[in-house]
C-alpha cells in the first residue's frame, strides 16, 4: 500500500481560532476517565466527571475524598509528563445537569457507550458544544445522529473525533489511581461540520498535544485499531485450541506475536483501504484511514524493516499486558479464554461488523474480515454473519450502519 501523507501533515499552530477557556466534562468512569481527570486539572483544566453507571460517581467521589479530592497517576518513565502527577476534577456525578456550563464533552468510551451517554446528557448539551469522542471509533457520527437529531442544527453543535486513544493505562485503585504506560504524542482529528476543524484541533491541543487532520470523520470507523489488532492475534493464539482444554498459564499478549498476526493484521487492513477507496470514489470524500503498518510502524516512527507483529512484540507500550483469559472451571485447573472480554465483546460488533458493514455497502469483497467474525461469533454465541453478509440475528447489537438503518451507500 502507498502511504498516505494527508495525515501527517499538522496546522500551523497560529491558524487556530482562540477558544477561550475550556470546561470539559469528561464521561466514563473507565481507565481513560481516570487519567483525564488526573492530567486535563493537572494541566489546568476545568474539569467534570459524569458516570451514571452503577455507583461509579459514588465509589469515585468516596476516593477523590481520602486524597484531598485529587486523582492521582502514575506515567511510565518514556513519557511526557513521566512519574506521579495528581488532579483535582470540580465534581463528579451521575447527574447529567453538570454538563450545562462546560463547552465541551469528552467520550473517551467504548463504542457500546456512546449511544447512552448521549441520550443521558441530551436535554442539558449547551448551545455551540464541542463533543469530542476519542478513539471515536464504530460510526460515532451516525450514532450521534440518530441520538441527537435535529438538536446537533438547532443547538449548534460540533462533533469530532480525536485518535489515537490518549492512553494506554490501567486503574490501580479506582476512584484513586492509575498507570499510565503509554501517553500519546501527537493526534489525528475529524469533524462535523468540517468548517468547525480549526477549533476541534485547538481543542484537542489544549487538552493532549499536537494534533492534525484525518480527513473525513469516515476516516475515524476506518482507523486501525484495536479491532484490527485484537481478535487477529486471538484467533492466532487460540488456532489449535479447543473447548474443555486449558492453558498451564495465561500468555502474554502482544509479546507473543507472530508472523502469521503480522499476515492477517494486513490483510484485514487491505480489505478497509478497499472500502475507503469506494467511498472517496462515490462519495468524494477525503476519507484515507491509515493502513496498520502506518499507523503502528510509520506513525511510530519505528525502523522501516520492521513488521507491525515486530513493534508489537517490542514496544515498552505494550509491555506485559496478559491475554484474556480467566481461571478454567472446576475441577479442572489452569486457564481458558475469556469469550467476554472486551477483545470480543466491543471488536467484534464495534469494530469488525461496522467495517464489514460498510464492505457489504461498498460492494467490497472482505473475506478476512467474515472469517474472523464467523470465527469468534460461534464462541460468543452471536450471529452477525450469515452467508457472508452482516444480516444475522445479532446485528441489532452492533454499531454497524445496518443497526441504524442503513442499508444503502446513498443513504450513508
Amino acid at each position: 500500500c502507498s502511504v498516505h501523507t494527508l495525515a501527517l501533515i499538522p496546522m500551523e499552530s497560529d491558524t487556530a481560532p482562540h477558544i477561550g477557556n475550556l470546561r470539559v466534562c469528561v464521561v466514563g468512569g473507565g481507565n481513560a476517565s481516570h487519567a483525564c481527570m488526573a492530567l486535563l486539572p493537572f494541566k489546568g483544566i476545568e474539569t467534570k466527571c459524569f458516570t451514571a453507571f452503577g455507583d461509579e460517581a459514588e465509589r469515585i467521589n468516596a476516593g477523590l475524598a481520602a486524597q484531598d479530592g485529587a486523582m492521582r497517576a502514575t506515567f511510565a518513565a518514556h513519557n511526557d509528563p513521566s512519574g506521579d502527577i495528581a488532579g483535582k476534577p470540580l465534581c463528579v456525578s451521575s447527574d447529567p445537569a453538570i454538563v450545562a456550563d462546560c463547552n465541551v464533552v469528552l467520550l473517551p468510551v467504548p463504542t457500546f457507550a456512546f449511544e447512552p451517554a448521549l441520550r443521558a446528557l441530551k436535554d442539558h448539551l449547551p448551545h455551540g458544544a464541542f463533543i469530542a469522542a476519542t478513539p471515536g471509533q464504530g460510526g460515532f457520527d451516525w450514532i450521534a445522529r440518530y441520538v441527537l437529531g435535529p438538536l446537533l442544527e438547532e443547538r449548534n453543535i460540533t462533533l469530532f473525533t480525536i485518535g489515537g486513544m490518549p492512553f494506554n493505562c490501567r486503574i490501580s485503585e479506582f476512584g484513586r489511581h492509575v498507570n499510565v504506560q503509554q501517553y500519546s504524542k501527537a493526534y489525528q482529528v475529524a469533524s462535523v461540520p468540517q468548517a468547525r476543524f480549526a477549533e476541534c484541533i485547538a481543542i484537542t491541543r489544549r487538552l493532549f498535544g499536537p494534533a492534525c487532520s484525518l480527513g473525513h470523520i469516515m476516516s475515524a470507523t476506518l482507523q486501525p485499531l484495536n479491532a484490527n489488532i485484537h481478535p487477529m492475534h486471538l484467533k492466532v493464539l487460540l488456532k489449535e485450541w479447543r473447548a474443555g482444554e486449558t492453558f498451564a498459564e495465561v500468555p502474554k499478549f502482544y509479546e507473543t506475536m507472530s508472523e502469521a498476526d503480522d499476515q492477517l493484521m494486513r490483510d484485514v487492513s487491505w480489505e478497509v483501504q478497499q472500502v475507503a477507496a469506494v467511498l472517496r470514489r462515490t462519495k468524494k470524500w477525503e476519507c484515507r484511514p491509515e493502513t496498520i503498518w502506518e499507523s503502528e510502524c510509520l506513525r511510530g516512527c519505528w525502523a522501516p524493516h520492521l513488521t507491525v507483529a515486530e513493534v508489537f512484540c517490542t514496544s515498552p507500550a505494550y509491555k506485559g499486558f496478559k491475554a484474556p483469559f480467566v481461571p478454567a472451571p472446576a475441577p479442572q485447573s489452569g486457564f481458558v479464554p475469556d469469550f467476554s472480554h472486551r477483545y470480543f465483546t466491543e471488536d467484534i460488533p464495534y469494530g469488525l461488523a461496522v467495517w464489514k458493514g460498510l464492505a457489504d455497502l461498498c460492494s467490497v469483497r472482505a473475506p478476512v474480515i467474515t472469517s474472523i467474525i464467523e470465527w469468534a461469533q460461534a464462541y460468543m454465541q452471536k450471529e452477525y454473519v450469515v452467508g457472508g453478509r452482516l444480516c444475522g440475528a445479532h446485528v441489532c447489537e452492533t454499531s454497524a450502519p445496518q443497526r441504524y438503518g442503513i442499508h444503502a451507500l446513498e443513504n450513508l
